[in-house]
């Protein structure tokens, strides 16, 4: 039986937004942990299938992540974000989980 979350953790509303975006990262390494409890639809599978023909198809059309990535840390949107240089585990982001998780479906 699912349990509705009602409302915020008790203090979270007194954390900066820095603070509640790290807490939040926290909870989902927690999830991530336990990959083969968390449930993915077909639909995502999907998706990443026809994502990975798309590359497949034209590998040089797009740019890497390594590429990609210090242009998003220069970027003011990014700058205190979970992608910024001063966060810890910029390495292991959540699409890595979640790909490894679906392509071993």
């Amino acid at each position: 039986m699912q349990r509705a979350i009602q409302g915020s953790p008790p203090g979270f509303d007194d954390l900066t937004v820095h603070e509640q975006i790290e807490y939040v990262q926290v909870l989902w390494e927690r999830i991530a942990a336990r990959e083969d409890e968390v449930p993915v639809p077909e639909w995502h599978k999907a998706e990443l299938d026809r994502r990975l023909a798309e590359v497949e198809a034209a590998p040089d059309a797009g740019r890497s992540w390594e590429q990609v990535l210090p242009v998003c840390r220069e970027s003011d949107v990014v700058r205190g974000s979970p992608w910024s240089r001063q966060s810890p585990g910029v390495e292991r982001r959540p699409a890595d989980v979640a790909r490894r998780r679906l392509h071993r479906s």
